[in-house]
């Protein structure tokens, strides 16, 4: 028998869908602050595979990732109307993504107090040195 390591949350009905087809799966329940990181860690490999070109694809995917938003809310006790509501006032305080702005870099001088908010965080916003 072939076995493959998984370590990642799988739809409640997957396990029961797998053993139908003759697949053996070891699975948990889990709880709590432990199920909060597995759902983010599922929100993350469910929009990396929205990274695709084929526009079905990407709306099966687009359904998973709203899934994962969906388990995560009820995880934090958010109601779906509170994230509509913080996404409308993000929205009006800062725009969407409708325009298509690209930023390819940030510059300041040394004394801007946002300096330190971009050195925080070189993984994101690496310094260009030249």
């Amino acid at each position: 028998m072939r076995k493959f390591k998984a370590e990642k949350l799988i739809r409640d009905k997957l396990q029961e869908i797998l053993a139908q087809k003759d697949i053996e799966t070891t699975c948990t329940k889990i709880e709590g602050k432990q199920l909060l990181k597995a759902l983010q860690e599922k929100l993350v490999e469910e929009t990396k595979e929205c990274m695709v070109d084929d526009k079905n694809e990407i709306l099966a995917e687009l359904a998973d990732v709203i899934e994962v938003i969906h388990a995560i809310a009820k995880a934090c006790d958010f109601s779906l109307d509170q994230i509509e509501q913080a996404r409308v006032k993000k929205h009006a305080d800062r725009g969407g993504f409708d325009e298509g702005i690209y930023c390819k870099d940030i510059s300041m001088q040394e004394d801007n107090p946002a300096l330190t908010y971009y050195l925080a965080k070189p993984n994101e916003y690496p310094e260009i040195t030249d």
